[in-house]
């Protein structure tokens, strides 16, 4: 039995049952014992699978239903639930209050009834099914049991009471209800328009009813016309609910489930799915792709299952579909695929250029061949009859990749060996394998040694190992299969990029390219991989021209939503950096003396965003043990070795890796203190500090989305999208050439509005006009180069919308692009489960028995952890051993924070006693081994926590987190291999945030698959339904995932926002007087404001024609309202406003306080610092008034 396995089964076992102890079994049966002093009571011991009495007394049947046959072998009175015709419709559910009665009954909090519903063919000659019942109950045991306990000297003794005397108490004794398999024919199952059938399953010691099952025709009109049967199975608890809590709980039925099965394999169908003709074509396509995952049932108080079989067109049939309560689905991995080898190695200076070039032919000639094969298909198929056109148009739209791939190819092809393109595509490929060696190598330790005057710090071995120095780039190559291997689809993507890059003017700059693939995949490395390939080409063109200063600066603009995921990405592409910047100093005469450097743009909780602020950040991380640090970077890149602070610190040294440098007011460096690194006695190209990344723009620009809402306050951000004061004349050189949006599927909502509308400015500043000194901006229509757009997502759906919302174009391609099965791309294909290719685990747990969803999580979590201490393989417990605990909000996990550090403990105890775990085997919970990653915690606290994630589970000095306790934070971007084991609590708030948060963990394979459990809230009817479709949900799981709005000239954002836009392209577009002073002086402004209005209508235009008019009238009345005359602009923490009661700036910063009048006679224009939210915000004034006048 696998590990995942042995945890599921722990988990069902507690709380659905039985749990037999063999220290607690009964006697004559074998049979589970539970002991009110150790257990409690049945009804308190379990939480989910139990029917219990119903909560109203109904001692008369209902008068449209029947009894059937009893099993037990009694005759009761015949009748059947008699339907009219004309009472049934197409919508899959009956208009007579009978036949709702029993999904009545299982949508009750507790519930008294569960089954499933399920289609058949009708009139088929083999119609029978077979149904096994399972269920039990718990009866009082005569007399008492002795309590049991473990010494610690692992013996197995009675508890002693304070008197001395062995310690007994009352007790329950399981009884499985045994019955026989009922056979039914769905063909006759109902006569005469019978709508329902009813059968007695178990009577009680008095003869009452119990247990039944009643089977109803639920079939429409629709399902008759095509000759299907639609029925539903339900097994329902009879008795009535007693005032005697007592005589309840020995009349709930426990572990029930229900099975249905046939020997026809086609007599079972799939469930009734939704009409084609009204889907979009982007519905059609998922239509197409999932046409073989197909839905058998619908659970109504359980979930359902079924197994599956496949009928040689690879389309699922079923034989067998049961109910389940703790349902299980093992989601298969897409893949990518592995089709053509491609070194890196080979492809860089090290391999044969010849070689190389022939690996790309055959990638082009496979990928080929599989369009020409699923081309074929697509015509031939019987089974792609009704999905002929969508089945065209993903043909249409690889052969438009495989066209873009072979441009690619032809381009580097036709080039000479030693031309520029080549050398950068070669470049890239030696920049990547090094980024791969030494990113994936762990923070390396600063270890202090001896003490005193003799206290020295030396650095761990690489990896866990002895070894200080990396191995050479063949030695990883050759190190394993996949080492310094592309994965086809990032170099594909790369290849079909390459003429957007090297060709401003082409045609596809103009299409935004998408990456979607399934978390974990690899998107980073393609876009990382043409990042370095762009920054060496504008390098080589400097070289061309002999003007190295208009193409440095700033080349690529890289976005994430989420400090969290940018703070780990940065990391990431730091080692990118330094690989490409020492490939520069090798080649400097190509390349320049300017570093290729990145920065990290972010809010001032994340980083310094002041020179001051950095030293004196320093100055205290010197000097004070307590001084938190916030400099984001926790290791070098190029040898991991520790940055920041010491573990262990002394007196004389706190820190390493941080220098101040360039005199008393110097800036604050990296310099990594390990003398075997390259960067050992210089400076790391790293800047996190936002004065240092003015006055040098890095060439690659890391930051949150949040932060370009400071492009209108601050007049230095100008500088990253090329523009130069020197002796106080502004020129230009060229602006960033590749934007690149991480998690696209994010930008949606308020946020997605907001951020569409400032992209526009974006956008704008980052086109190259051409124009390097001012004007900036052309006098009429001319030609320009746009920047290149590229984005990834793995959950996205409508991406044409957003796109166009957000960029402005109706150009999007994505990549790959899919075929005629989901998954399968050629680039990827999804993998049978096997032992090599294990996927994510998928459970629900709906435990309406527990008095609370506390206690669901106190019963779960405690039994998972000490389940996880049971296992033997060290090896495979680190996967497991940290729970991640998942949330949709802070106030949830607050209340399960609190039972972290008290009721879990608890109970772990009680499970430990209660199974009478040998002391050494018992897990226990420390304090410091517990972190959450919220918005709770400071920025400069997330890079440690993360660290701390990273520390693998050991026997001895075991410092691998218990528990770790996160919001969204952590939903994307979080890319930690150890971490297997989630618990989501309650269903996300749409499925692209559940695959992204699950997607978190099992991304270790085959080793560590992931093992992830949603705690459902029986009290949530939306995730009651979730729970119900479990397995079918799951199986389609990327065709939920839900369209995303994006509204950027809605009203709502533009009075929030579209100032701010014209604010910023004003003050940025400028000549110079406007750039740092609001004060309008001579037609500047008037000849810049009509360009910008033009710019943004004809954006508005593109994204919401209707909007168009009463955008130009804003724009207006926010050019008048600057024509009153302001000096300043303002600043984003309003403080010149707090200090000055006479300052009235053209802008404050509506997230920060400001005086009343700038308010309440609104002098200046409220504008955003963040783009979280379109609201604005409200002002709450608090007046003392006399205790006379009230």
């Amino acid at each position: 039995m696998n590990i995942r396995q042995e945890i599921t089964d722990a988990v069902v076992k507690e709380i659905v049952g039985p749990c037999p102890n063999p220290i607690y079994l009964d006697s004559d049966t074998g049979e589970e014992l539970l002991l009110s002093r150790v257990h409690g009571t049945p009804k308190s011991r379990y939480g989910a699978g139990m029917l219990y009495p119903q909560q109203t007394i109904n001692l008369e049947p209902p008068p449209d239903s029947g009894a059937g046959t009893s099993v037990d072998g009694e005759n009761e009175e015949e009748g059947n639930c008699q339907g009219d015709e004309r009472n049934r419709n197409d919508s899959n559910t009956e208009t007579g209050s009978s036949d709702e009665e029993p999904v009545g009954l299982a949508n009750q909090y507790l519930p008294s009834a569960m089954g499933f519903t399920a289609r058949f063919k009708r009139n088929d000659t083999n119609d029978e099914i077979f149904l096994n019942i399972k269920s039990a109950y718990y009866v009082p045991g005569p007399g008492q049991q002795h309590v049991r306990k473990v010494t610690t000297d692992s013996e197995i003794v009675n508890v002693l009471s304070k008197d001395g005397q062995p310690l007994l108490s009352d007790y329950w004794i399981r009884r499985p209800i045994e019955l026989e398999t009922i056979k039914l024919n769905i063909n006759s199952l109902f006569q005469a328009n019978n709508c329902s059938d009813e059968r007695i399953l178990k009577k009680d010691v008095n003869g009452n009813d119990w247990l039944k099952l009643q089977v109803f025709n639920r079939s429409s009109t629709d399902d008759e016309r095509n000759g299907f049967y639609t029925f539903t199975f339900v097994l329902i608890n009879a008795m009535g609910a007693s005032t005697d809590d007592y005589i309840t709980v020995n009349q709930i039925l426990y572990q029930n489930e229900l099975v249905l099965s046939t020997e026809n394999e086609s007599l079972i169908v799939p469930y009734r799915e939704k009409n084609v003709l009204t889907d979009t074509e982007e519905e059609k396509e998922l239509s197409l792709l999932y046409r073989k995952k197909r839905v058998f049932g619908i659970g109504h108080g359980a979930a359902v299952n079924w197994e599956t079989c496949n009928d040689g067109s690879g389309a699922e049939k079923v034989r067998r579909i049961y109910t389940t309560v703790i349902p299980i689905y093992e989601m298969p991995q897409i893949a990518p695929s592995a089709n053509v080898e491609l070194s890196m190695l080979m492809l860089s200076d090290s391999g044969d250029w010849g070689d190389a070039k022939q690996s790309l032919f055959l990638m082009a000639s496979e990928y080929e061949k599989w369009i020409s094969d699923i081309e074929l298909k697509s015509k031939d198929l019987p089974e792609l009859e009704n999905y002929r056109d969508a089945a065209k148009r993903n043909v249409e739209k690889c052969k438009t990749t495989l066209r873009r791939i072979k441009r690619g190819i032809e381009l580097l092809d036709n080039a000479s060996e030693d031309s520029n393109l080549v050398k950068c595509f070669r470049w890239m490929n030696q920049a990547m394998i090094w980024q791969q060696q030494r990113s994936k190598t762990k923070q390396r330790k600063w270890i202090r040694t001896g003490s005193g005057t003799n206290i020295k710090y030396l650095l761990e071995g690489i990896g866990g190992s002895d070894n200080k120095k990396f191995s050479t780039l063949q030695e990883f190559h050759d190190s394993s299969g996949s080492s310094g291997r592309w994965r086809p689809f990032q170099l594909a993507f790369i290849l079909m990029n390459i003429e957007s890059i090297i060709e401003p003017g082409s045609l596809e700059r103009d299409i935004v390219d998408l990456i979607w693939f399934p978390t974990g995949g690899g998107k980073t490395e393609a876009y990382l991989g043409l990042t370095a390939f762009n920054i060496f080409f504008r390098r080589m063109k400097g070289k061309e021209s002999f003007n190295w200063d208009l193409y440095g600066g700033t080349t690529v603009l890289m976005r994430y939503t989420l400090r969290l995921l940018t703070t780990q990405q940065y990391e990431r592409a730091a080692s990118l950096i330094c690989a490409c910047d020492l490939i520069r100093k090798e080649n400097v005469i190509d390349l320049g003396d300017e570093s290729i450097s990145i920065g990290l743009w972010v809010g001032g909780a994340s980083t310094p965003n002041k020179n001051t602020e950095a030293r004196t950040k320093y100055k205290n991380l010197v000097w004070k043990d307590s001084e938190p640090y916030n400099f984001t970077v926790m290791k070098c890149p190029c040898c991991s070795s520790q940055i920041g602070k010491l573990d262990k610190a002394s007196k004389s040294e706190k820190i390493k890796g941080l220098k101040v440098r360039d005199g008393r007011n110097g800036r604050v460096v990296f310099q990594c203190g390990n003398s075997e690194c390259e960067y050992a006695n210089e400076e790391l190209p790293l800047t996190v500090v936002d004065d240092y990344i003015y006055e040098n723009p890095p060439s690659l620009l890391l930051g949150t989305v949040d932060k370009f809402a400071m492009i209108p306050w601050n007049k230095d951000v100008g500088k990253i999208f090329g523009f130069r004061e020197n002796e106080d004349v502004w020129t230009r050189i060229l602006p960033p050439e590749l934007i690149i949006q991480d998690e696209l599927h994010l930008i949606a909502g308020p946020l997605g509005t907001v951020v569409g509308l400032y992209e526009t400015m974006v956008q704008t500043l980052c086109n190259d006009y051409g124009l390097y000194e001012e004007p900036f901006l052309p006098n009429q229509d001319s030609e320009f180069n746009p920047p290149k757009i590229i984005a990834s997502s793995a959950t996205i759906s409508r991406a044409n919308e957003q796109v166009k919302s957000l960029y402005g174009t109706d150009k999007l391609h994505i990549f790959p692009s899919q075929g005629l099965e989901f998954g399968n791309t050629w680039f990827s294909e999804e993998k049978v489960i096997e032992k090599e290719y294990p996927g994510r685990m998928y459970l629900g747990i709906l435990a309406s028995g527990y008095p609370s969803a506390q206690t669901s999580i106190v019963r779960a979590y405690s039994t998972v952890l000490q389940k996880v201490k049971d296992l033997d393989n060290e090896e495979s417990i680190d996967y497991y051993w940290t729970l991640l605990g998942y949330f949709n909000s802070i106030r949830e996990l607050g209340g399960a924070s609190s039972l972290v550090f008290g009721d879990i403990r608890e109970r772990l105890g009680q499970i430990q006693n209660r199974e009478l775990v040998n002391f050494k085997a018992r897990r226990r919970l420390f304090d410091w081994r517990i972190e959450e990653l919220t918005g709770r915690i400071s920025s400069g606290e997330i890079p440690q926590v993360l660290k701390k994630l990273e520390e693998e589970f050991k026997r001895a000095n075991n410092k691998a987190l218990d528990i770790c306790l996160a919001t969204n934070m952590v939903a994307t971007g979080v890319d930690i291999s150890r971490l297997g084991l989630m618990f989501i609590h309650g269903q996300p708030k749409t499925t692209a945030e559940y695959i992204q948060a699950s997607s978190r963990v099992g991304r270790k394979l085959p080793e560590g698959p992931g093992l992830i459990f949603t705690l459902y809230s029986p009290a949530k009817p939306r995730d009651k339904s979730q729970y119900e479709h479990f397995c079918g949900y799951h199986s389609r799981i990327y065709s939920n995932v839900e369209p995303t709005s994006v509204t950027p000239f809605s009203i709502s954002v533009r009075e929030r926002a579209l100032h701010a836009i014209v604010i910023g392209m004003v003050r940025h577009f400028s000549k110079d007087n406007l750039r740092g002073s609001a004060g309008i002086h001579g037609v500047e402004f008037d000849d810049l404001t009509f360009k910008i209005k033009k710019i943004l209508l004809e954006r508005c235009g593109v994204v919401d024609l209707n909007e168009v008019e009463n955008t130009g009238k804003l724009i207006d009345k926010i050019i008048m309202f600057w024509k009153r005359g302001f000096d300043y602009y303002g600043d984003a923490g309003n403080y010149r406003i707090l200090q000055n009661d006479d300052f009235v700036p053209l802008m404050y910063a509506n997230s920060s306080e400001v005086r009343e009048d700038i308010v309440n006679e609104q002098r200046s224009l409220a504008t955003p610092t963040s783009m979280r939210g379109v609201d604005t915000e409200s002002v709450v004034s608090i007046y003392s008034i006399d205790d006379h006048n009230e």
